[in-house]
């Protein structure tokens, strides 16, 4: 399926209540990459969503890595065309696991509320914080060992296990393909499949596509390189496939290196 038509799906899923922050457009990642476990900003990350789009032929799978509110850690392993959402704000999150392939692309979308306030959360957040938190104490002499954790920026690594993260010791796998459009297996505890509601039908973004093709042609606009976007209230054209937007700049590219998205 055409990547334009993938967005417009994603995009679609949660925009009635929720509003995106900003789409990543085709990311790469390439051999011998890796990700530290960290969790992203609370301001804006509530909810995340990853759209596999495609890995190497012959490359070995290659794990997103999520701690759950169960205390479990999941390595799920995504096919092209399944979309993973999680709280990433909430759920330490990563790709510790070095790649040993040729590429891994996705496409990554955040969410927040329509009446979420960032900076009431925050404050709440660092007024709660005691002050001794951040002070280093030293370990205790003769008890059971506990492996250390460094901070790396605004991410964390256990450097005394294997991968960096002592947490897959013991796992939970999760293996794609999803079970179809318009379903949604739940993890954390559920282990279900459920059917979502109030969805359009596949054919029906494939209908779509072909109209404002269409129209395109005949008003004369259509032109490589152009993409069109339904955000829920409209379309946005002009968006190159390696455009990065977000709600108060849709057609300004940014630079986000701070920014994990995985």
């Amino acid at each position: 399926m055409p990547l334009h038509i993938l967005r417009k799906k994603l995009i679609f899923l949660l925009s009635s209540m929720w509003l995106y922050t900003h789409l990543h457009l085709k990311r790469v990642y390439r051999n011998e990459t890796n990700l530290n476990m960290h969790l992203d900003k609370s301001s804006t990350h509530i909810i995340s969503s990853i759209l596999h789009v495609d890995h190497g032929k012959d490359d070995e799978p290659w794990p997103i890595v999520i701690e759950d509110f169960h205390g479990n850690t999941n390595e799920v392993y995504l096919e092209s065309g399944d979309m993973l959402f999680y709280e990433s704000s909430k759920c330490f999150h990563g790709r510790p696991v070095q790649m040993n392939g040729e590429y891994y692309s996705s496409l990554f979308t955040h969410y927040y509320p329509k009446e979420w306030n960032a900076n009431e959360v925050e404050m709440d957040v660092h007024y709660r914080i005691p002050h001794h938190w951040a002070e280093v104490a030293a370990r205790p002499e003769g008890e059971v060992h506990v492996e250390e954790l460094d901070l790396v920026e605004t991410s964390v690594k256990e450097p005394e296990c294997p991968d960096a993260w002592c947490g897959l010791k013991s796992t939970k796998k999760w293996y794609g393909p999803a079970p179809g459009y318009g379903k949604c297996l739940s993890g954390g505890g559920m282990d279900k499949v459920e059917m979502l509601e109030n969805i359009p039908t596949e054919d029906a973004f494939e209908k779509s596509e072909h109209q404002n093709l269409k129209h395109k042609v005949e008003s004369g606009s259509e032109s490589f390189g152009e993409r069109s976007i339904v955000d829920g209230e409209g379309v946005l054209n002009n968006i190159d496939d390696d455009d990065v937007y977000d709600e108060d700049a849709l057609n300004k590219n940014t630079d986000d290196d701070d920014d994990d998205d995985d």
